[in-house]
């Protein structure tokens, strides 16, 4: 099998410019007629070349809404193992962190791989023939893999003529197009990865300040103006979740059966997107309820105020009584 091995690292951006121009594609295999809906990635570098280890490839680097970026190492590949070609794989990816790690941090990040095929005979029989390798492929494993596993890969599969074909994993996605018209794929496959990333980097955020009020909360640090910042600190990190979560479920809204809409519906099945953003919308609630809490505890403390207070003004009333006597 021989094709082209596009690699991509995806990191969250620092200062890339939102209105850059837009990277150019070729025409979408299905077109329902609402631009919109296309992921909007910009150009930060256009295709350069660079050599690893031997190997002479190309890299450049796309931005999506100033806040991401996709860096893409590509380069010729051709073997009949798993081995010659994840090796390849692996000179693209020290390329591509090289290159994305100037834009961000790289602790948080993630990775997909595309293997785009144009040159075949028969793709019944090169996928028949080809099967444990593209299942070794898309899960970036070169151990022999069981008829359960290469089964299992296949089912993330989907097609538009008869002669295309894509399977997509976790981890990466072998493309099958006589006419090389891979931008679509590649671009929705890069926006489920870039959701991921979105997810699990506000899934972070929300578990380290859930962590810090849980302590704010704690009896033995509170008190009625630290409680009151408690407040307007929850309120602001929930705000902020809120738009960060509708922000990632709106940047790609594909219903019907347009095959754009079922190849995102399967990658978003595959990266179990549904799952991240469950657990998000969990933590969210978990804050809502320590706002509840903070709140109760609040009102019970200026309660405890008040009584003192009435209190005290109560003697104090009674000494001044006691002492005008006198």
């Amino acid at each position: 099998m021989k094709g082209m091995l596009i690699h991509t690292v995806m990191v969250i951006a620092q200062g890339v410019d939102p209105h850059a121009p837009a990277v150019a594609r070729k025409a979408m295999k299905s077109s329902p007629g609402y631009d919109e809906y296309y992921p909007d990635f910009r150009v930060v570098r256009e295709w350069e070349p660079f050599v690893s280890g031997g190997v002479r490839g190309e890299i450049r680097v796309k931005g999506l809404r100033g806040e991401y970026v996709v860096a893409e190492a590509a380069a010729p590949f051709h073997g009949e193992t798993a081995d010659a070609i994840l090796s390849l794989k692996a000179l693209l990816h020290e390329s591509a962190m090289a290159t994305v790690g100037r834009y961000g941090s790289l602790d948080l990040r993630e990775e997909f791989t595309f293997y785009c095929v144009t040159e075949y005979g028969d793709l019944e029989r090169e996928v028949d023939e080809s099967r444990l390798l593209i299942t070794q492929l898309v899960k970036d494993e070169t151990a022999t893999l069981t008829d359960f596993e290469t089964d299992s890969a296949f089912t993330g599969s989907v097609r538009y003529e008869p002669d295309d074909l894509a399977v997509i994993d976790w981890d990466g996605a072998v493309l099958f197009d006589r006419n090389g018209e891979f931008d679509d794929e590649i671009a929705l496959l890069e926006l489920a990865n870039v959701q991921l990333l979105s997810l699990r980097s506000l899934d972070g955020t929300l578990s380290r300040e859930i962590g810090r009020f849980s302590t704010e909360v704690a009896w033995g640090a509170a008190g009625v103006w630290r409680l009151s910042r408690t407040l307007r600190s929850i309120v602001g990190v929930r705000a902020k979740s809120l738009v960060e979560l509708d922000a990632i479920g709106d940047s790609m809204r594909l219903y019907g059966e347009w095959y754009d809409a079922k190849m995102y519906a399967l990658a978003a099945r595959k990266l179990s997107l549904e799952k991240w953003r469950a657990t998000v919308a969990g933590k969210l609630a978990t804050l809502e309820k320590i706002f509840e809490m903070v709140a109760t505890l609040q009102g019970e403390l200026y309660n405890i105020i008040l009584e003192i207070t009435i209190i005290a003004l109560i003697v104090l009333e009674i000494v001044l009584a006691l002492t005008g006597r006198s």
